[in-house]
């Protein structure tokens, strides 16, 4: 596979995720607030970003695993990382509500941004498994581009 994938948010969600998209072929890269939680994944040959925007520079898909919309936009929604996530896909998998998701849809809308909006049922030992779906939406997403490499199914 082609596909570059980011996962910022190294906790057991995180973490499962990004394992789980490195074991399916993959090229993985993770990040988190606190390097100690992402240097684990590095042993599993996991790329480790030092920053937000080294992160997502090489990623098409940016999956969003943090604590809330809020801690999303104080990472995201900032000049330079606009910037480099113009054109790709970013894939919010943090706790929100629907306003939230709406509100970060327009967002992405402003600054060339695809965006799907998830939410996880399932456990982090789930997923990557039939034990897991992943429900997601996506306003601003062209027809054809959501699945087209695997990454959903």
């Amino acid at each position: 596979m082609n596909s570059k994938v980011t996962v910022i948010g190294a906790g057991r969600m995180g973490s499962s995720l990004a394992t789980a998209l490195f074991q399916k072929g993959f090229a993985t890269t993770v990040w988190n607030r606190t390097g100690a939680k992402a240097e684990v994944l590095s042993r599993l040959v996991l790329s480790v970003a030092q920053s937000v925007e080294e992160s997502v520079r090489e990623a098409d898909i940016v999956v969003v695993s943090v604590r809330d919309y809020s801690s999303t936009g104080q990472l995201l929604r900032q000049p330079d990382i606009e910037a480099a996530l113009r054109g790709k896909i970013v894939a919010q998998l943090s706790s929100g509500t629907p306003k939230e998701a709406r509100e970060m849809d327009s967002w992405a809308r402003r600054c060339g941004i695809s965006y799907l909006d998830g939410a996880m049922l399932g456990s982090p030992a789930g997923i990557g498994t039939p034990a897991c779906t992943i429900f997601y939406a996506g306003g601003s997403l062209q027809s054809g581009e959501a699945g087209s490499d695997g990454l959903w199914r």
